[in-house]
């Protein structure tokens, strides 16, 4: 897990962030959103619970919705973000920076000794 820790944080998009004005916040809201595309195959979908994506992005992971929108702003810039439409964010290098994801099935398995 360290592994994954040293190259989130060694990355120069976070590192760039990070020398922004309020650049700290936008750095928890970078790793925030990384951890939310994880529940759905690297994706962010607009549900319409807000007048816009980043707003509802905001809520859902309680941060600011103006360093949202910045950091959604920058990660798109840079690549980390692709917008598949105006409802749909894809975050590419998800796998990459937070290792592979594990169905609770497989989780299960490993934690009872192979019996489900």
């Amino acid at each position: 897990m360290s592994d994954v820790y040293l190259k989130l944080f060694c990355d120069k998009v976070i590192k760039r962030l990070r020398r922004f004005p309020g650049g700290e916040a936008c750095v928890i809201a970078a790793v925030k959103i990384l951890l939310l595309t994880r529940r759905d195959d690297n994706h962010i979908r607009f549900a319409g619970v807000c007048d816009s994506l980043t707003d509802e992005i905001a809520l859902e992971i309680d941060e600011d919705p103006a360093v949202v929108q910045k950091t959604v702003s920058c990660l798109l810039k840079w690549g980390w973000l692709k917008e598949v439409c105006c409802t749909d964010l894809y975050f590419p290098k998800a796998e990459e920076l937070s290792g592979p994801s594990k169905s609770k099935a497989t989780i299960n398995k490993k934690s009872t000794g192979g019996r489900l």
